[in-house]
Formats: structure tokens, C-alpha cells, sequence
């Protein structure tokens, strides 16, 4: 997964500029930095996932049909072989 670009230390001069104490500052940057690293998806990794999804779904939906016309064909001769004899 790509990670966004998240400067901490200007992160931690801004809040230090507010009025926040350094090591609450340097705390909630690293929190606020993980959570960036662990959260963020990018347009290009959802197109990704979501294209190797419609892959399996396809995939997945070509095997029922196949299935479905197997069961229909042997109902239709079992039926063809009741009905006729």
C-alpha cells in the first residue's frame, strides 16, 4: 500500500506554535503519522482491487452458468426419459 507524504516535524512546529508542550506535540504527530501509514488507500490500489474483484465475481458467475446449464440438461433428459417411456 503507498503511504502519503506527512511531514512530522512541520506538523510538530505547528502545534508547538499553538501553545501545545513538545513531547504532546512529538506524541500526537507519531500518532497521527501511523495512522496515515496504516489507513490510506490511493486511487490506484482501490482501481486494483476492485478490477481483481470483478475479476473473481466474473470468474465465479461463468462457473454457476455452467452449472446451472449442466443441471438443467440432465432435468431435461431425465424428464425426456420419464415422460417418453
Amino acid at each position: 500500500m503507498a503511504t502519503m507524504t506527512f511531514d512530522k516535524l512541520t506538523y510538530v512546529d505547528g502545534l508547538k506554535a499553538a501553545g501545545i508542550s513538545d513531547a504532546q506535540a512529538r506524541a500526537m504527530a507519531e500518532g497521527l503519522d501511523k495512522a496515515l501509514r496504516d489507513e490510506i488507500v490511493t486511487k490506484p490500489e482501490l482501481r486494483l482491487q476492485l478490477a481483481e474483484l470483478k475479476t473473481e465475481v466474473k470468474a465465479d458467475i461463468a462457473v454457476v452458468k455452467w452449472m446451472a446449464g449442466f443441471a438443467l440438461a440432465i432435468l431435461l433428459a431425465i424428464a425426456t426419459k420419464t415422460f417418453l417411456h
